[in-house]
């Protein structure tokens, strides 16, 4: 039994999954917690990555099956009842990274439709999600399901059956990978075009941009998973199919990740600030302290109903995501988190005589449309 365990890649390969899938879970538990005691709202783009991240979990769960059944040792040396075992779980598994990775990229897409683009910005966005579905997710599912007869031997080595052109799923899975690069490279593009037009400073800009371009790092691991896959194909996927595994959950971990980080540096940001200010606060003269009492400098203005809003009570009674009114406003990186929505309009013009810093805070709100 020693020796066995000395063969088998099953050891590396759960050392690698399980620690992968538990930092995505996470980073994702963490940006749901951000936003939740920000006061944001859960929309779709955080549902569809729950989902990316619940499927993870389940995928792992079934190679782990699979190694308990002697996955990652020669296939001469498996018992031959177990040989369906293990090419069901990796099929399913296969299928299931290959569903993560497009819903994960799915979610950042969904999330930056929310955002205030332009007519051509909105078309490649929609055009990157019907191409995650149609090339990246469906195609290389089904043939992995429907070249052989029974689909576990499209890994080869499975007894009896029959099979068509077995490389048709490699590539497919080529194709997959090539659009799902693309994709991260093109939104990353795109959001950091977004940043660019918006009135920041170069610092906050610099720094949501940092944020942003996990999404690149998403894409180059996609490119490393592919340069694996044909090991899947071509020499013993019993004992090689491994690493190819690991960079299929590295590359959605990684999806899931680089999709979160940005509303984290937002809460992040936003916990220090307030930090700091409370400091200079209980720091200052007339603080905590003793002496004279001065109010408390404003740490990071919230917003508060402008004169146009039609429905104050709400908006203070709801913490309404911020949009920028008008191109002369200077937005901070901390209120650019992917938070503002489509769905909500600006309020009254900003009046000539409020000028400054000052105005950020005061004529920024929205309110609801209705």
């Amino acid at each position: 039994m020693e020796e066995t365990t000395e063969e088998s890649n099953g050891p590396k390969l759960m050392a690698a999954l399980w620690p992968i899938a538990t930092t995505s879970g996470i980073v994702l538990g963490l940006r749901i917690f951000a936003k939740i005691s920000r006061g944001r709202y859960i929309w779709w783009d955080d549902i569809i990555m729950l989902f990316s991240q619940a499927l993870l979990i389940v995928a792992v769960s079934l190679i782990t099956k699979a190694v308990a059944l002697g996955f990652g040792r020669p296939h001469a040396a498996l018992d031959p009842d177990a040989l369906y075992g293990i090419a069901t779980y990796g099929a399913i598994y296969s299928a299931a990274s290959t569903v993560i990775v497009a819903s994960a990229r799915i979610s950042f897409a969904v999330a930056l439709l929310r955002l205030t683009l332009a007519g051509w910005g909105r078309v490649l966005v929609r055009v990157v999600i019907v191409g995650l579905v149609c090339i990246t997710a469906v195609p290389p599912v089904v043939a992995r399901f429907t070249i052989c007869d029974p689909f576990q031997k499209v890994y080869g080595q499975v007894p009896g059956g029959r099979c068509g052109n077995t490389y048709i799923p490699l590539y497919l899975g080529w194709a997959s990978g090539a659009w799902s690069a693309a994709s991260d490279f093109a939104l990353t593009l795109l959001a950091w075009k977004i940043i660019w037009s918006m009135r920041m400073r170069p610092k906050e800009k610099v720094g949501v941009a940092i944020a942003l371009s996990f999404g690149l790092l998403s894409g180059m691991i996609t490119i490393f998973r592919y340069t694996y896959v044909a090991l899947i194909y071509t020499r013993d996927f019993f004992e090689y199919g491994y690493f190819g595994f690991i960079w299929m959950a590295a590359e959605g971990a990684t999806s899931i990740i680089a999709a979160s980080i940005p509303a984290l540096r937002a809460f992040v940001v936003e916990r220090s600030r307030n930090s700091q200010g409370w400091r200079r606060w209980l720091s200052a003269p007339g603080g905590a302290s003793g002496g004279h009492k001065s109010p408390a400098p404003a740490v990071t203005p919230r917003s508060s109903p402008g004169p146009g809003s039609s429905s104050p009570g709400r908006n203070r009674n709801n913490n309404i995501h911020r949009h920028i009114s008008d191109s002369n406003d200077v937005l901070r990186g901390v209120e650019w988190d992917l938070e503002m929505s489509r769905d909500i309009e600006p309020a009254s013009p900003r009046p000539a005589h409020v000028k400054g810093s000052a105005a950020v805070g005061q004529w920024t709100d929205v309110q609801l449309r209705g």
